[in-house]
């Protein structure tokens, strides 16, 4: 089975930033449920895809290898050096993710994904899975954000994950997209 997630944050105490202040007392606390949705749901030979931002510190990073399955990471930009990653992050990566890209295209149940950190950096010759954006949206007319807060603090499988495709190719109309439309687009107040 295949997972997907973004925007973990491990260690970051800004809760409010996130609205985790909402649900949970603490970061620990957050990271507590994390755990265990994770742990519930994910098996050791399953592959989680993580599109980035994992820890604002060292220690926190480490606590990924408390998780189960095969990870490979997406960097995001607390993952990466040249951005806002804290002291070394960066340099544990390498002993939590099996593999890190800093973008990457898989093929699922014969569909081309473009896996990315950032929505900026989506592709046209692809369906694009995306974090970044926490819980501002789950789903635009050629991507998904798989980000941790959109999701009820769950990870994405791939049966869920084809059934948001399958809806947003398929089903969904102009109402789903509505940022689309003219009103929203040509804003003069």
């Amino acid at each position: 089975m295949n997972w997907f997630t973004s925007d973990l944050h491990l260690g970051d105490d800004r809760m409010n930033l996130y609205a985790r202040d909402m649900f949970f007392k603490n970061y620990e606390d957050f990271e507590t449920t994390l755990f265990k949705n994770w742990n519930d749901s994910v098996k050791e030979d399953d592959t989680v895809y993580v599109l980035g931002d994992i820890a604002f510190d060292a220690s926190s990073c480490l606590k990924m290898t408390q998780l189960k399955g095969k990870k490979i990471l997406i960097r995001g930009n607390y993952d990466r050096d040249d951005m806002t990653a804290k002291p070394n992050v960066t340099q544990h990566l390498s002993k939590v993710f099996y593999q890190i890209y800093d973008d990457i295209d898989i093929e699922l149940n014969g569909i081309l994904l473009h896996l990315t950190h950032f929505p900026t950096d989506c592709v046209n010759y692809s369906f694009n899975i995306t974090g970044h954006i926490h819980g501002l949206w789950r789903v635009q007319r050629n991507m998904i954000n798989v980000g941790i807060d959109a999701w009820n603090y769950r990870l994405i499988d791939e049966n869920r994950l084809m059934f948001f495709y399958n809806a947003i190719k398929k089903f969904y109309n102009k109402n789903v997209f509505a940022g689309e439309l003219s009103c929203n687009l040509e804003i003069n107040y």
